[in-house]
């Protein structure tokens, strides 16, 4: 019963091996975010310390896409992603503040 419950479902060692590196890629990103902020905020305004920060984790983000073998998403899936952020600022987010 136990060998049939998985709580990932991997195919082979490729697989495997991405399970266990993307949340340590996205916790790394993510908590250097705040040694960032401390140490460039004091030198550059928000917007453009938030855009160099993003601008930096999409490199490496897209560097790691080609390793991984996951590819780039479909048009259809741009699309339906640019529907939901149209849904979240243009319809819900007016009524948050």
């Amino acid at each position: 019963m136990a060998a049939t419950l998985a709580l990932w479902p991997l195919q082979g060692a490729g697989e495997c091996m991405t399970a266990i590196m993307m949340p340590l890629i996205f916790v790394v990103l993510w908590s250097t975010g705040f040694i960032g902020a401390r140490l460039g905020l004091p030198y550059s305004e928000p917007m453009t310390f938030l855009a160099i920060r993003f601008g930096l984790v999409a490199i490496v983000l897209a560097a790691i896409i080609p390793f991984v073998g996951t590819g780039w998403p479909s048009w259809r899936q741009w699309r339906e992603q640019a529907d939901f952020v149209e849904e979240v600022v243009f319809r819900e987010a007016p009524g948050l503040g």
